[in-house]
């Protein structure tokens, strides 16, 4: 799009972002300067109809206002890291929605590396005004999204430059040294801060200037992520993975008959010697399930199991990758199009062997994860719900859709690029789904209501419980008596209720919420407005 539109988005997101954070936290203002942001970079990039029909960019969009709308509510590290993640993910994806999601953390990781350096090539981070029809975006950035990458590309044809670049270096960057120069004058003299305090508006220079180095830095690193020309090397590298071999089936048998033999041979060993290993490893397990672990030992047994688990599963993956690649399989005359009764007849049965080995290996796995969820349950059930505990189901759960894939990568004959991005794919929804969910609520709950002698200390120390918690105990014949909890749960409230005391803007929605909830509901809070 045309250059100072561009700019002018840019520096209107950056002056909002000052405004709604000024002398402001954060709150319902990051829900507002993220809707802004979204506007703003797919205005920037032609409009909605660029992306009216793109699923992939509606779903990460989805993922940025439901990790948006948790912070807004929790304001806790963990939404607002989902919120990066999917805010960021969005920026690559609006990038070049080609790029692999193998190569997203490579990208954002330069981006912000070179972050500092970049800032002051201008003529490198502003784009060039393009003389032809507007492009696609997605088409513009196989020529560097347009950014000017020769020493002469700050001026045009004529000679004269850039009208952006012109209006950067003759307004922009005096002010800039200019305001970096007044604040260094003011925090050295404090009668000179003074003068200039009753001569300025009555603002605090010291806090504009570091929120404009905040949203300059968010910003710029969403607006103007860099691909550079070696990363769409190794993207095309990544996505070639999914074509295999090209050579024809008359040289594959002349180069690569010797080493088949020996790779097919070495594959079926190995995942022999793996499963018979991985079957003894089970059944010493499910004997001790079946006996019963001592309390002592116990935890210590969950931690082990997944400690296995954790590298059995990585060790599957990798060795599957590392055996059973597409190229291999269609070496080995394996076509991706055949049905299973067709692979199982080619070359001599030796890759069905294998195949069936990767399947029953796969499935070994699915039983230690299932052998790990039934001692977790046995430890829940002797020792209540914790937030660590949901974390092993979590985990768990997927390994399962982990293995799952790997075995569709099998049967498929897909790449491990696919399998990557399928998994990217995955973590990222959990995420997402995991920052909207009050894992405290969940847990306080669940103890209160199955454990006959729940830990009280910790779920007093949990957060975004106090709207269950406090009603429940405050209301519990075993508890009612013991004034020492119940200021406790007082201090507790107050706590809570005490942001509430900020404007709308600035306060998690969740203390609006338990504020709300304890003058709803005064019979049940009663007890604790009493003391």
């Amino acid at each position: 799009m045309h250059l100072k539109r561009k700019l002018t988005l840019f520096f209107v997101g950056l002056i909002s972002f000052m405004i709604l954070f000024y002398y402001h936290d954060p709150g319902g203002n990051v829900l507002i300067f993220c809707a802004l942001a979204w506007g703003l970079a797919v205005y920037s990039q032609g409009g909605f109809k660029v992306y009216r029909k793109d699923g992939g960019f509606w779903l990460l969009s989805l993922a940025m206002w439901i990790t948006a709308g948790a912070f807004t509510f929790y304001g806790d590290p963990g939404s607002m890291g989902a919120l990066l993640l999917s805010f960021y993910t969005l920026g690559v994806y609006m990038t070049d929605k080609k790029f692999h999601p193998l190569l997203y953390p490579l990208m954002l990781a330069y981006s912000f590396g070179s972050f500092i350096v970049r800032i002051f090539f201008v003529e490198r981070w502003i784009p060039k005004r393009k003389t032809n029809a507007q492009t696609p975006f997605n088409e513009a950035v196989t020529d560097q999204m347009g950014f000017a990458m020769d020493p002469g590309a700050e001026y045009g044809d004529s000679g004269r430059p850039e009208p952006a670049v012109s209006w950067f270096k003759t307004w922009l960057l005096p002010i800039i040294i200019v305001l970096i120069f007044l604040m260094v004058y003011m925090a050295s003299s404090t009668m000179f801060s003074e003068v200039l305090t009753k001569l300025l508006p009555n603002l605090d220079f010291t806090v504009l200037f570091a929120l404009a180095i905040i949203g300059f830095i968010l910003l710029f690193n969403f607006m103007y992520i860099l691909p550079i020309p070696w990363l769409y090397t190794i993207n095309e590298k990544v996505l070639s993975w999914d074509k295999g071999s090209e050579m024809t089936a008359d040289v594959q048998q002349k180069r690569l008959h010797p080493y088949r033999a020996a790779h097919q041979k070495g594959a079926i060993i190995t995942l022999s010697l793996l499963i018979g290993l991985l079957s003894l490893f089970l059944l010493v397990y499910g004997y001790e399930l079946y006996q019963g672990i001592h309390a002592a030992r116990l935890s210590k047994a969950i931690h082990e199991q997944v400690n296995s688990i954790i590298l059995s599963i990585v060790m599957a993956v990798a060795v599957i990758m590392y055996y059973i690649r597409p190229a291999t399989q269609q070496q080995m005359g394996y076509n991706k199009g055949q049905k299973s009764t067709a692979r199982s007849a080619y070359n001599g049965g030796e890759p069905a062997l294998l195949h069936r080995l990767a399947y029953v290996w796969i499935m070994l796995n699915i039983l230690l994860v299932i052998s790990a969820a039934l001692h977790n349950a046995a430890y829940i059930g002797r020792y209540g719900l914790t937030l660590l505990r949901i974390g092993v189901y979590i985990f768990l759960i997927l390994c399962i859709v982990g293995l799952y894939f790997t075995y569709r990568k099998i049967r498929d004959a897909a790449s491990a690029a696919w399998l990557v991005a399928i998994m990217f794919k995955v973590f990222l929804g959990t995420i997402v789904l995991n920052s909207i969910i009050n894992w405290g609520a969940i847990i306080t709950r669940y103890n209160l209501t199955y454990m006959a002698h729940p830990d009280l200390q910790y779920l007093r120390n949990l957060d975004y419980n106090t709207h269950v918690l406090v009603p429940s105990l405050l209301n519990d014949p075993r508890y009612k008596s013991d004034t020492k909890l119940t200021e406790e749960l007082q201090n507790k409230l107050d706590w809570d209720v005490s942001y509430t005391h900020k404007d709308i803007l600035s306060v998690a929605w969740y203390y609006k919420y338990v504020t709300w909830q304890s003058n709803r509901n005064k019979s049940e809070w009663a007890p604790a407005k009493a003391q």
